[in-house]
Formats: structure tokens, C-alpha cells, sequence
């Protein structure tokens, strides 16, 4: 079990996480049961959402402790770790500067995914400013290890990908970065797909 200093540590980032779901939803980035979320703690220990449980309706029972090898260390009854855990340990392993780890299915940024468009050859200034490229990687069956070391890597380099046929996944240094950085992401994607839109009109 944590210190005590450690459990305040879980305690404020499970309420941090429970924010940043109820923004995600409020923001439509996901939908239903979609998506996961997971945060760095100190040493080979992780905070991940649970499977299958609403990130607009969280609660702290809803967040599972988990170690660098994907085993359950502090969980609920009936809670399960999300189906991309190994795909979030994956980056958090592979680089220490990343505190955490989102995965969305954002509507327009998912169409670009899907579609196999280059979201970067029409999106606005902002997004190569604020995220830099942003590559669309290729398909990989949702919890496969193919996709969480692919990931992995590419968040190496990058602080965003889109996942083909999935969704997208942005990193941060803390929650909030890894928040915003989906929202501007989104945007930039909302904003292109309009653009071109509007563009073919002419």
C-alpha cells in the first residue's frame, strides 16, 4: 500500500482524471464508453481508467492502480483495467517525460483517421504550432500489442497520432497538457474538414 503522501498523490490525480473525463465528454471527444485515460505516478506505478465505465460519470472507483508490467495492484470490486493499458504503459515506459497518456475517438480527427486523409496537408497554422505533425498510424487491432508499440514509439517523436480505423491519442507532461492538446487537435481537424468543404463548393 502507498505512504500516505502517496495515497494523497492517487487521490487528487483520480479526481484530476475524473475532471478530465467529464470535459471530454461535455466536449463530445468520446462518446458512451469510449476512450481511456492513464497518469504517471512515482516509480513503475500507473493510474488507469476502467473498462467499459462512462468517462463523463467517473467516479474514484472507476480509476485502477497498475504496475509497469499491466498487473491490477489496487482496484474496485468488479473493475477492470481498460483494454489499452498496454498500450498506455507502452508510452509511459518508453519515454519519462510523458506523465500522461489519452485516448479519444473525436469525431472530425477520427474522419481523417478513417478516411486516410492528411489532416496535415489542410489543417490550420495552430495545429503544426501547437502539436507539430501529426502522423496517422497504421491499422492495428485495439489492444494488440502491435498497436500499443507502435504507439509507443511514435509518441516518441510526437505528442499526437491519429489511429487508423480508431481514434486519436495525445501525450502530455501532466493531464491538462494531454487534454488540451486532444481539444486543439479536434478543432484543427473540425476546422479542415470545413475548409475543404468549402473549398470543393467553388
Amino acid at each position: 500500500m502507498p505512504e500516505r503522501k502517496e495515497e494523497q498523490l492517487v487521490l487528487r490525480l483520480k479526481d484530476e482524471l475524473i475532471v478530465a473525463g467529464q470535459r471530454l465528454w461535455q466536449r463530445q471527444l468520446l462518446g458512451g464508453r469510449d476512450g481511456n485515460i492513464s497518469v504517471r505516478l512515482d516509480g513503475a506505478l500507473y493510474l488507469i481508467t476502467a473498462s467499459g465505465v462512462s468517462k463523463g460519470f467517473m467516479g474514484r472507483d472507476d480509476i485502477l492502480l497498475v504496475d509497469d508490467k499491466g498487473r491490477v495492484r489496487e482496484a474496485a470490486a468488479g473493475r477492470q483495467p481498460s483494454v489499452e493499458s498496454g498500450m498506455h504503459i507502452a508510452v509511459l515506459q518508453r519515454n519519462p517525460a510523458i506523465g500522461c497518456v489519452l485516448h479519444a475517438h473525436p469525431v472530425y480527427a477520427t474522419a481523417f483517421a478513417l478516411s486516410g486523409a492528411d489532416l496535415n496537408a489542410c489543417a490550420p497554422e495552430a495545429l503544426q504550432l501547437n502539436l507539430g505533425y501529426v502522423p496517422t498510424l497504421p491499422y492495428a487491432p485495439a489492444g494488440s500489442q502491435e498497436l500499443a508499440q507502435q504507439t509507443a514509439q511514435a509518441l516518441q517523436t510526437h505528442c499526437a497520432v491519429l489511429l487508423a480505423r480508431h481514434g486519436a491519442v495525445t501525450c502530455g507532461e501532466n493531464i491538462t497538457q494531454a487534454l488540451l492538446r486532444m481539444e486543439t487537435l479536434e478543432q484543427a481537424a473540425k476546422t479542415a474538414y470545413i475548409g475543404k468543404r468549402l473549398c470543393a463548393q467553388e
